[in-house]
């Protein structure tokens, strides 16, 4: 523990003080105000920016990856009343990511009880150094693959997709990572099954919105990916409903039709589609459909 306050005041006598700044235009500017100050704090380094899936991605005095998403702090700037407010909530903001950062150290243990799955794209898990300028360089096959440097625990899902492992905190939604397993003697599998038991009891606060053959997910806006892993509840929803296609939208949004309905699950590719998708976070366009009681590509 003394080591772990040890860490955070360094981190804290590390950072920068921001000068006053402009009222960033969209998440793109703000994404670029967290990389420029996080790179003047010599504790943190490998510092890469997803603009495509608005994320920031570093590591901590020798941990991680940690992520970061920009939406909640560029919500505050762009809300701010002056150049000055804006500058001490940037300030506060990336002190409360490193000191998250420096609480996720290896020996701080990981509270199986608030554990969950999400779906990510298979990109998020791979190590800094290993991304390309082009994505598809370094994409495993549809499936997912085990034999990437996934640091990210994380097992394969379907189609460009992974099931990774989170932990709900106080402060933050923390990844899992495999050195974290290793160093709390943890089975990736185990803790899997744990998350997937955890995620039930939320399923029954879970919301399905419609409009017309359209369906979508709703929940809290961080956790609407993990309920493709509750068998039960699709299991159930096909008994009624028939067959499922879906597509996993964003991290918030996963959107769903019958997969007897021709015209809706065109109108869903449709929806989807690269060069229309304009939601944020995105994580796929491919659909998927379950065979057997799985998840997996729908074509």
């Amino acid at each position: 523990m003394r080591l772990l306050w040890a860490a955070i005041v360094t981190l804290i006598l590390a950072t920068p003080v921001v000068a006053d700044i402009a009222a960033p235009k969209n998440v793109d500017e703000t994404l670029v105000l967290m990389r420029d100050q996080l790179s003047a704090n010599t504790l943190i380094t490998d510092i890469v920016v997803d603009f495509d899936e608005s994320y920031i991605k570093f590591q901590f005095d020798g941990t991680g990856p940690h992520i970061s998403f920009p939406d909640n702090l560029h919500s505050l700037l762009s809300n701010a009343g002056t150049d000055a407010e804006r500058s001490e909530i940037l300030a506060t903001y990336l002190q409360n990511i490193a000191a998250g950062a420096a609480g996720s150290q290896l020996d701080a243990p990981i509270n199986v009880q608030n554990v969950y799955p999400v779906i990510r794209h298979q990109s998020l898990g791979l190590m800094p150094t290993n991304l390309h300028a082009d994505p598809d360089q370094n994409a495993p096959p549809e499936g997912g693959s085990d034999d990437q440097d996934y640091t990210l625990a994380s097992s394969p899902f379907a189609a460009d997709m992974r099931v990774y492992l989170v932990e709900d905190t106080p402060r933050t939604i923390k990844f899992i990572t495999q050195d974290m397993l290793v160093s709390q003697k943890l089975s990736a599998q185990s803790l899997k099954q744990q998350a997937v038991k955890n995620l039930r009891e939320l399923t029954q606060d879970l919301e399905v919105r419609s409009q017309d053959d359209l369906h979508m997910l709703a929940y809290d806006s961080n956790f609407e990916t993990s309920f493709l892993m509750d068998d039960e509840y699709w299991d159930d929803l096909e008994t009624q409903s028939g067959p499922i296609v879906a597509v996993v939208a964003a991290r918030d949004l996963v959107l769903f039709v019958n997969g007897n309905d021709a015209k809706a699950v065109t109108d869903l590719r449709d929806l989807v589609h690269p060069s229309v998708n304009l939601f944020s976070y995105p994580v796929s366009t491919a659909l998927i459909t379950r065979k057997d009681g799985r998840w997996q590509a729908y074509d």
